[in-house]
């Protein structure tokens, strides 16, 4: 099964791409989190989904959709109860999956657990692995590298479970065969517009039109609320920018942390495996440690071999066919045992045979990287800046309470505030509802712009949190409500539209009278263009999916056939001249038939998913999760 996996890692992506692997590096916590201020938003069974994890998932799914949008992005339009719903959703079948693969006692190897981690792409630097943004992330989640990796090892016992529909589904060969050969089958065609345009110019709007078209489309008119805001915002960094810090501070800091500058010592080893595990028997064992014995005597003898000794004797699949070779890796990356050997060899030299869970290895370390400290000099700026950090974090309360006191005492300007913290007062114009971005794209920030008391009665809002230190208080200046266009001044834009949703209607109803013609028999004087050849997956140019189920639905048994669509700027006759079928032994025939058995392992995903949830004991309380 894992084999599987390995080989087909795209696929197992498609199946566990939003249940398992993101959340386990995204908040992981959170899953071990009760929390203590009232119910959880679900439970499932024994495990629940805390309102911690539930709140960070809905922010990392809307910063995404924030970082993917951009301005386009509206947080209260998405944050909505389905959007709510559809993520706690998501959170309960991972805990359903999660459930089913401890109750399955399915398992983790330890190598597999390094290789998955070695391999996260967030991880990666240069190619390699990163132990200094692993412990990086790990300190984010707040975790030790214990739990992490239990996180981690529980998610990948979860793929194994979760990709069994995909190794049992059993797709009839018929009928494999006669869906591969109906999407690769290709037809060709020639394409006659009647245009749109043309039947537009016809079109004299009336009054009445005009006038109907306006009032059904008010909200196509509309002037968006906006207002023009001064704000400050406080936030540790602005804290410690103010702060004295000496030379000396500088040094001392460094001199205490020389761990942080320091990168970290990475070693490039290889090696051949012995396969012995832990369900071996005593036999085995005594066989592989022989075999072992025997490997090390020849590469005593002449070291040079041992990348080829390795590919034909190693057991080790991911390394075997590159003579041994594992790469970069630093400590807490490898079994104990293992890492111990490594880390105790100097470049070049070979180890005694080391035992450990997998089997008997035999080692050789290729070079050392890393480990030595960065000079101050080098770091300076690195260290002022996570010195002021610090410090800033540590006199962010005081200033806080400073910063909400003086906003709220002096509500007619946010001036004060400013020369007694030493901020400057920011300006944004005409912002709307969706936002700006930055701090103006907060939620909460944004419903204190747009509350009745700071626009009617333009008073400092109160100190809003805005994030992890960070705090914004705003003042409305100037205020334009939603306002309607009036008729006299959108009169040409709706004269234009009605043109071209009557040139439409005509062009559609223009057409379909010149299809039946075609089809029965009648030639109609039309302008096909050059022939092009297509089919359902890889469309010509200019078909729509539309155009091209209207092409593949047309009745084939005498050709011309004939099919037509509406398409932007009119309406299309396809005139069919040729039909090909494709062999089911062709290389596409057969890739397709692969994705259909794909999509019929996807729905056997979802109805295995479907059936433990059916199983579990569910309790939602989403109402309380708001």
């Amino acid at each position: 099964m894992l084999e599987w996996i390995r080989v087909n890692k795209r696929w197992a992506q498609v199946i566990l791409g939003l249940l398992i692997l993101p959340f386990a590096f995204t908040g992981m916590q959170g899953y071990l989190e009760r929390n203590a201020r009232g119910s959880n938003p679900a439970t499932v069974g024994d495990s629940e989904v805390t309102q911690a994890e539930f709140e960070r998932a809905v922010a990392s799914q809307l910063e995404r959709l924030r970082s993917s949008m951009g301005a386009a992005f509206d947080s209260a339009a998405l944050d909505s109860p389905e959007f709510r719903r559809s993520i706690l959703d998501q959170m309960i079948d991972q805990k359903v999956v999660a459930n089913g693969a401890r109750k399955a006692l399915v398992s983790t190897p330890d190598e597999l657990l390094r290789r998955a981690i070695a391999g996260e792409p967030s991880l990666q630097e240069n190619g390699r692995f990163s132990i200094e943004r692993y412990r990086q992330l790990i300190a984010a989640q707040g975790m030790s590298e214990r739990d992490f990796e239990n996180r981690i090892r529980l998610g990948l016992a979860t793929d194994q479970l979760a990709s069994l529909p995909a190794v049992t589904a059993n797709v009839p060969q018929l009928v494999a065969e006669r869906f591969s050969s109906a999407l690769a089958q290709k037809r060709t065609v020639q394409t006659a517009i009647i245009s749109s345009d043309d039947e537009a110019h016809k079109v004299e709007p009336t009054a009445e039109q005009i006038e109907s078209y306006y009032s059904a489309n008010k909200q196509l008119f509309e002037i968006p609320e906006t207002v023009s805001i001064e704000y400050l915002v406080l936030d540790a960094s602005s804290v410690g920018s103010k702060l004295d810090v000496s030379e000396d501070d500088l040094r001392k800091f460094y001199e205490q942390n020389k761990q942080l500058y320091a990168t970290a010592e990475q070693r490039d080893a290889a090696h051949i495996l012995i396969a012995a595990g832990q369900g071996a028997s005593a036999e085995e064992v005594k066989q592989a440690e022989a075999k072992a014995n025997d490997l090390l005597a020849k590469l005593k003898a002449s070291p040079s071999s041992f990348a080829q000794l390795a590919r034909e004797n190693s057991d080790d699949p991911g390394s075997k066919t590159a003579g041994g070779e594992l790469g970069s890796f630093g400590r807490g990356m490898m079994v104990k045992p293992f890492e111990d050997a490594v880390f105790s060899l100097k470049p070049g030299q070979i180890s005694e045979v080391v035992r450990t869970d997998f089997g008997f290895h035999i080692i050789r370390l290729n070079s050392v990287s890393g480990g030595a400290v960065k000079p101050f000099a080098e770091v300076r700026n690195q260290v002022e800046a996570e010195v002021r950090r610090q410090l800033g974090k540590r006199k962010f309360a005081e200033a806080a309470e400073q910063f909400g006191n003086l906003v709220y005492e002096q509500a007619d300007s946010l001036k004060p505030a400013a020369e007694r913290l030493g901020l400057v007062v920011q300006r944004a114009d005409n912002l709307q509802r969706s936002g700006a971005g930055g701090v103006l794209s907060e939620r909460r920030v944004l419903d204190a712009v747009f509350s009745d008391d700071a626009i009617n009665g333009r008073h400092n809002t109160a100190a809003i949190d805005a994030g992890t230190d960070r705090l914004v208080s705003a003042r409305v200046v100037e205020h334009s409500p939603v306002r309607t266009e009036s008729l006299d001044v959108v009169r040409p834009k709706i004269v234009e539209a009605v043109k071209r949703q009557e040139g439409q209607a005509k062009a559609s109803d223009k057409g379909q009278a010149l299809l039946k013609a075609l089809r029965a028999g009648e030639s109609p004087e039309l302008a096909f263009g050059a022939a092009q050849e297509t089919d359902r997956l890889a469309p010509a140019k200019g078909l729509t999916p539309v155009a091209v189920a209207a092409i593949f639905a047309a009745d084939d048994s005498k050709l011309p056939a004939y099919a037509g669509s509406p398409v932007s700027g009119g309406y299309a006759i396809y005139r069919i001249t040729t039909v090909t079928a494709v062999s089911p032994e062709s290389d596409r025939t057969r890739a397709i038939a692969t994705q259909y058995e794909q999509m019929m392992s996807t729905a056997e995903a979802g109805a295995m998913i479907a059936g433990m949830r059916s199983r579990e004991k569910i309790s939602i309380h989403l109402d309380k999760s708001r």
